[in-house]
């Protein structure tokens, strides 16, 4: 009932359903595989990164996990095109092509160049993927994509500027200034990465955010003794499940987010597309962010809560107390500046894709790197996210556990909306940019959700929410929603975070031509629009000024 009013929204832009689904085929469906090609890929590059000594020591693994998951998206969606492509499209593609066979060949091929100590184990696992499909022309031709999406991802991040040689990190020597830490004083790490290309920002300093909080001022003080007290190795005010909080999230956190999408797309038991799509989005996201966040960490250069608690006797604030023997819970401190922290960083980040794609609330069980044997319940993403940032405050990581929340949803939206490192998706609306945002500055927001089930989604007998554009008091476009993500969450729609005021969401509806509904953003309050009651009630009123034209004595 409902139509499309804009045909992309900025979070599904980067990979919009296209009009030429078609259903999943046998092969799709085939019981021979326990998961599909995407998770076990995935796997396999977790056992590669968790492999001592396997990653490079100069390359952040979030890169390997968005090339691989960008190739075996490219490979499948070439040969059934349901979303727009992220970077490669081949010409006169067989649409009898083996997509598991294409994602199959473009992951290997991907993890035989960015790890070649394992390709005998990676050839492998290939041959033993494709022996379980059968000898004819559509494996062969499956083959053939993914070779070809493999070398053009790959030729594409050839020169993205991480494997440079990372400059050496001076150190400056004023209140507030990164020092390398104790124990071992480690250089300081990826101090390349601000440079390399993002995979989908057109810059890694788009959104960088404002500084970090003066010394002396009241945000620093009191996050300064939070830390000092909970974080110390020998804390008498940090609970036991608090340490255990802190010492169960130490390790590569984007690690626990590719294993969490992993949990909710066997619990959603999505195919195989939809799982290319699902870790594509995840894993770009969390490259970006990193690229982000370290442009920001060395723009700031801020230091270390070992070093501040230490030197507190000279950062001029007279309610900090020194401690020269303070070490924290997990006696040593990641090589980097503080500000801003990764771990929330990198958990908001992936919180946010797999609520967009499955809804916030979503029950699941997280296991450690670290804590061998123990697992943490949880029932929605936004509470690991949470509770992942909280665990660097324990483990005396961080310097706060603001790490700009709003700030690295924007860079995953943008991450989302943008297309390739080749341009902008034409069909995608600008993004609206809040520029530097400050994370000291608590800007008054409310939330919008709207609700429709009169719209026939085009992959398969199901009802998917409208999409709508939302519009200032002054007739100004502020942003369009799809509104429908996909199969498994037809009854939760987008929820969208606008600033306190008044707007208009306006949608398309084959009964009345248009619908427009006035609604007010109220701070920290979720407005919810029923599109369905404001049709029935414009057809109401359609029909009686009808009614009224045709008998005007009776008005």
């Amino acid at each position: 009932m409902f139509r499309i009013l804009a045909p992309f929204a900025l979070i599904s832009a980067f990979l919009q359903i296209a009009s030429l689904a078609t259903a999943p085929t046998d092969e799709e469906r085939n019981p021979a595989q326990p998961v599909n090609a995407v998770i076990e890929w995935n796997r396999t590059l977790l056992a590669i990164v968790r492999t001592p000594g396997a990653q490079p020591a100069t390359i952040h693994s979030t890169r390997s996990f968005a090339i691989l998951h960008a190739a075996i998206y490219d490979a499948v969606n070439n040969i059934e095109p349901r979303f727009s492509p992220y970077l490669v499209h081949l010409p006169d593609v067989p649409r009898s092509a083996s997509k598991i066979a294409a994602a199959d060949e473009a992951a290997h091929d991907v993890l035989v160049f960015l790890y070649p100590a394992f390709q005998v184990s990676l050839d492998t696992e290939l041959q033993q993927d494709l022996a379980l499909l059968p000898d004819n022309e559509r494996k062969v031709q499956g083959v053939a994509v993914g070779q070809a999406v493999a070398s053009q991802q790959l030729a594409a991040r050839s020169a993205d500027g991480a494997n440079v040689i990372p400059p050496p990190y001076v150190p400056a020597n004023q209140p507030g200034d990164y020092q390398l830490t104790t124990p071992n004083f480690a250089p300081a790490d990826f101090t390349q990465w601000p440079q390399v290309m993002p995979f989908a920002l057109e810059q890694a300093n788009e959104f960088r955010p404002g500084p970090p909080p003066v010394l002396t001022s009241d945000v620093y003080t009191e996050v300064f003794n939070e830390v000092k007290s909970l974080g110390f190795i020998d804390s008498t005010t940090r609970t036991a499940e608090q340490t255990e909080i802190g010492q169960f999230w130490n390790g590569n956190i984007q690690d626990f987010w590719n294993e969490i999408a992993q949990t909710a797309a066997l619990q959603r038991h999505l195919n195989l597309e939809r799982s290319a799509r699902l870790f594509a989005l995840l894993n770009i996201s969390l490259a970006d962010t990193t690229i982000a966040f370290f442009e920001a960490k060395y723009t700031y250069n801020f230091w270390r809560p070992v070093t501040a608690v230490r030197l507190a006797d000279t950062d001029g604030n007279p309610q900090t107390e020194p401690n020269p023997t303070w070490l924290p819970l997990s006696t040593k401190t990641a090589p980097d500046p503080s500000y801003p922290g990764a771990h929330s960083a990198i958990s908001k980040a992936g919180a946010t894709v797999l609520s967009f794609y499955f809804g916030d609330q979503f029950t699941f069980d997280v296991s450690s790197e670290s804590l061998a044997g123990v697992t943490r319940h949880f029932t929605s993403f936004s509470a690991a996210a949470e509770e992942a940032g909280l665990s660097r405050i324990y483990a005396m990581l961080v310097k706060s556990r603001s790490s700009l929340m709003a700030f690295f949803t924007t860079v995953l939206l943008v991450s989302l909306g943008s297309a390739s490192a080749g341009g902008k998706d034409p069909l995608s609306p600008s993004p609206v940019r809040p520029g530097n945002l400050d994370y000291r500055i608590e800007l008054p927001q409310g939330y919008l959700k709207v609700y429709s089930v009169s719209d026939e989604f085009n992959d398969g007998a199901y009802y998917a929410h409208s999409s709508y554009a939302i519009y200032s008091t002054h007739g100004t476009l502020v942003k369009t929603v799809e509104n429908s993500i996909s199969r498994t969450d037809e009854l939760i729609p987008w929820e969208v975070v606008l600033p306190i005021g008044s707007y208009t969401v306006v949608t398309r509806s084959a009964r009345v031509g248009e619908v427009r509904v006035r609604f007010l953003i109220k701070a920290r309050q979720r407005t919810i629009v029923d599109l369905d009651l404001a049709e029935q009630e414009t057809y109401r009123r359609s029909l009686q000024t009808s009614y009224r034209l045709a008998n005007p004595s009776d008005s």
